[in-house]
C-alpha cells in the first residue's frame, strides 16, 4: 500500500494542457521581477505545453518505436520555468545529439518544477519502466530538497 501511494503522480492532472503562465511563473511575479532586472522574455513568449503524461516534452509512446531513447530529468531548471522550451539546457542538448547522430529522437523529459531527487526517482520509476531509456541525463537539485510522505 505504501509503495503504491508513494509512487503515484499528480502530473496527469495537467496532461494535454497548455498554459501561458504556470506554477510560480505568473504575470504578477513577472512584473515584480521587472523592477530589478530586464527579463529575457516577455508576456506571451513562454508557452507551457504538457504531453500525454503531464510533462513538458514530446508525448510518451512505446519505446519499441525508437532506435535511440534519451530521458532528461530534473527540477525547474530542467523543465524550464520562465523560458521557452527550445531554450532549456535539456532541449538544447537534445538538439545537439540529434544533429550529431543525424537522427530524430523524441524529446522525453520527466522534469518537474520544485522536484526533489526522491520525486525525480519516482517519475523515473513510473515512466522509465515504460519508456526504457538507454540514457538518462539528470540535473539533480540540492540533496537537502527531500520529499516527505505523511500517510
Amino acid at each position: 500500500m505504501l509503495k503504491k501511494q508513494f509512487l503515484t503522480s499528480n502530473r496527469t492532472e495537467i496532461a494535454n494542457t497548455q498554459h501561458e503562465w504556470f506554477y510560480l511563473d505568473t504575470l504578477d511575479r513577472y512584473h515584480e521581477g521587472k523592477k530589478d532586472v530586464q527579463p529575457a522574455y516577455g508576456p506571451g513568449d513562454v508557452q507551457y505545453k504538457f504531453n500525454n503524461k503531464g510533462f513538458r516534452c514530446d508525448d510518451f509512446d512505446s519505446w519499441e518505436n525508437h532506435k535511440y531513447r534519451i530521458m532528461f530529468a530534473g527540477c525547474s531548471d530542467t523543465e524550464g520555468h520562465g523560458m521557452p522550451l527550445e531554450e532549456t539546457w535539456a532541449k538544447l542538448f537534445h538538439s545537439k545529439v540529434c544533429e550529431k547522430l543525424g537522427e530524430t529522437i523524441p524529446f522525453w523529459s520527466i522534469a518537474h518544477g520544485a522536484a526533489s531527487t526522491d520525486h525525480i526517482v519516482k517519475h523515473l520509476y513510473n515512466e522509465g519502466s515504460k519508456l526504457r531509456p538507454q540514457v538518462v541525463i539528470a540535473l539533480l537539485p540540492h540533496f537537502e530538497r527531500r520529499e516527505r510522505w505523511n500517510g
